[in-house]
């Protein structure tokens, strides 16, 4: 699958970062959608807020930020088509296709 012409031209000038079939990066890879105050990786089931903690400053684990249950989660039962960040207008989209069908499925995030 290719991805559609006006992506390509985002990527051709550095403004877009797109993953095709599927291949999407673990948690650990994921791009982290922000705005400064709020902010998650798309594979997160969790956000943080600037200045949330919880736990002893001092532990096992480096980071005490308090993990806060993220509601922007969509789970797509379809095959991950393609999906990309678009640097310019701070939206990551992803487009899905439904296993026995003809429909396809979008999704947008907007870091604003």
């Amino acid at each position: 699958m290719s991805i559609p012409a006006d992506w390509q031209k985002l990527v051709d000038q550095g403004s877009m970062l797109v993953s095709v079939g599927g291949n999407l990066p673990g948690e650990s890879g994921a791009a982290t959608l922000g705005n400064g105050y709020m902010a998650y990786s798309v594979a997160s089931r969790y956000f943080y807020i600037a200045g949330v903690y919880n736990g002893p400053a001092q532990s096992a684990n480096p980071s005490h930020r308090a993990a806060i249950p993220n509601p922007q989660i969509i789970e797509v039962p379809g095959d991950l088509q393609y999906a990309g960040l678009n640097l310019l207008d701070g939206t990551y989209t992803s487009f899905y296709t439904l296993p026995g069908s003809k429909c396809t499925v979008t999704t947008v995030q907007y870091v604003h």
